[in-house]
């Protein structure tokens, strides 16, 4: 059935299409270009995947007016995360006629920095923000209005209810979503102000497993400005949020509240990014049950998570999920020049929740102290600290470059009980504590070949922390409390044909196995043109957290397989 109705909505849209364009014909000019993303893998583990993906754009212009379309077909039996698909995936047309843009189909939107609307659409991690309706914009030199009106639909993975896979979503939210945003710029700066109105179909479950259909009405309202002073910048971003659900009177209010200063300070500069998101108080039982949380954020709205976001493999397996609900905190990075050829950065980052927790008698949660401006360092606020510094440069002439770091961080990620009893107060915490250091060295041979050599190391930390009568015991993960894992790899490439790279991945103890493990890959890419890139890689992949803007999504080992990747664009 819904199949079906997917169709009609597809065929729908095609028929809007045919109606603006077929017009315009005869004194347009037509231009394409499209692309093929051909993946296939197989596995020990059962964990290959076949999918393709097939995008095609147009642009059909004359001189006062101009549409470009977007179509996205999917054929994929299963793909690596999510669901399989063999059909027309996305399609959308624009209009575009002087100050007038009109959109149909699939759109994805960004309004200020997020805190409304953010949608994406990123495979990598499986999730798909994006909205099928329509949009209507008007703008010239100092004013640009939007107004949104379609559904959307974002599929989900968790444990909570039956069909639990860690591939493919089980759990799943759609809203309808009418919303207008309001930019003015002027000389100095930009405003703005926006307001979504969305009307949720949510399935809620009891602890019987029955299901109630839940339709949740959202009201945000928000406003965004940005300054710029000389070489100094100021963004501030405010929302304002009011969920209701008829059928159980349910009401909730939040704000949120997002800031980032730049300032020069010689040839330094200083970011300091503060950020309070206080949607949805959750005690920690629910703080990740989406599924019975009726005003659990959007998963439209992504506004920043106001920490480092890392791009190496072993920081990103421990990457911080951001709580776009209950959030406190702020990063500071200090980054400049030290000498000719070399940079210097370095970042403080801390956040929590509002509250800290507590249990009553009956091992019910309770709010024990409130949080409002200032994040907190105590245990039960789940709080989150990272220091990292980095330095990059080159050496030789821009022969050798190079790029270090160092990293600390401590994560209270999970709270178990809390709880002041007749013989003294019982605590239990899971606590993450990591030291990493980063390396990366890439030495151009001549103008067409280089060598690249990474290096990473850590030191973990975690497992949980339990307090009883002043005495304190930790409980591992794994049998010995520090975990000790380094990951390195070797590359070759002669640019822009061809490229060569051996990684091995290898941890003290593995959390499954209770043993010393390693993985090992090698990964040959190879570019027949400026048009045909292939890849084949061979091996195996340890499974852990990928990010992305906050965004966190769990891939499972890949044990002794191959994967093969043809990309072609015209």
């Amino acid at each position: 059935m819904i199949k079906k109705m997917q169709l009609v909505k597809v065929k729908y849209l095609i028929n809007l299409f045919l109606l603006f364009l077929l017009p315009s014909f005869v004194s347009a000019q037509l231009s394409y270009s499209g692309s093929l993303n051909s993946r296939y893998a197989d596995s020990k583990n059962n964990l290959g995947f076949n999918e393709h993906l097939f995008d095609l754009n147009f642009d059909y212009s004359n001189s006062d007016r101009s549409f470009q379309g977007w179509t996205q077909f999917e054929f994929s039996d299963p793909p690596e995360l999510g669901r399989s698909i063999q059909e027309l995936r996305k399609l959308r047309v624009d209009y575009l006629s002087n100050n007038i843009t009109v959109k149909i189909g699939d759109i994805y939107e960004f309004w200020g920095m997020g805190m409304a609307l953010n949608q994406t659409d990123d495979q990598a991690i499986d999730i798909d923000t994006g909205l099928r309706g329509i949009l209507l914009g008007y703008e010239n030199d100092f004013l640009k209005w939007t107004i949104l009106k379609g559904k959307t639909h974002t599929s989900k993975i968790t444990n909570l209810i039956d069909d639990y896979d860690e591939r493919v979503p089980n759990f799943d939210t759609s809203h309808d979503l009418l919303g207008s945003n309001l930019e003015y710029n002027y000389e100095y700066g930009t405003f703005g102000i926006n307001l979504i109105q969305s009307n949720e179909q949510h399935d809620s479950f009891d602890k019987f497993g029955s299901i109630s259909e839940k339709k949740i009405n959202h009201t945000m309202a928000g406003a965004y400005t940005s300054f710029y002073f000389g070489d100094a910048s100021l963004f501030l971003e405010l929302l304002k949020k009011a969920t209701k659900e008829s059928t159980t009177d349910y009401e909730n209010k939040g704000t949120g509240l997002y800031s980032n200063l730049m300032l020069p300070i010689s040839d330094w500069s200083l970011l300091i990014e503060y950020k309070n998101y206080n949607f949805l108080k959750l005690s920690p039982i629910d703080k990740d049950n989406f599924v019975n949380q009726f005003a659990y954020h959007a998963d439209f709205i992504n506004p920043p998570p106001g920490y480092y976001e890392h791009t190496t493999i072993l920081n990103g397996r421990i990457a911080k999920q951001s709580n776009i609900n209950d959030e406190i905190g702020y990063q500071i990075k200090l980054s400049g020049p030290i000498g000719l050829n070399h940079t210097a950065s370095i970042s403080l980052a801390k956040s929590s929740q509002h509250q800290s927790w507590i249990q009553n008698d009956e091992y019910q949660w309770m709010i024990d102290d409130k949080i409002n401006w200032m994040p907190s360092s105590k245990t039960f606020a789940s709080p989150y600290n990272e220091f990292f510094i980095n330095f990059d440069g080159n050496f030789f002439n821009h022969k050798l470059f190079y790029d270090i770091g160092w990293s600390s961080i401590k994560d209270v990620q999970y709270l178990f009980a809390n709880q002041n009893r007749s013989n003294g107060q019982f605590q239990v915490h899971e606590l993450l504590k990591s030291q990493s250091i980063p390396l990366s060295l890439t030495y151009a041979i001549n103008s067409k070949y280089s060598f690249e050599l990474k290096f990473e190391y850590q030191e973990l930390e975690q497992g949980s922390l339990r307090k009883m009568n002043n005495e304190t015991s930790f409980l591992s993960v794994v049998p010995k409390p520090f975990r000790y894992n380094n990951v390195i790899s070797i590359g070759l490439a002669s640019s822009p044909k061809w490229s060569i790279t051996y990684l091995q991945d290898q941890t003290s103890i593995d959390e499954k196995s209770l043993e010393k493990k390693q993985w090992t890959y090698w990964e040959f890419l190879y570019r027949f043109n400026q048009n045909i890139l292939i890849t084949y890689f061979n091996g195996s992949l340890k499974g852990g957290l990928v990010c992305s803007n906050g965004v966190c999504r769990y891939k499972q080992p890949f044990e002794e397989g191959q994967k093969i990747t043809l990309v072609y664009t015209f």
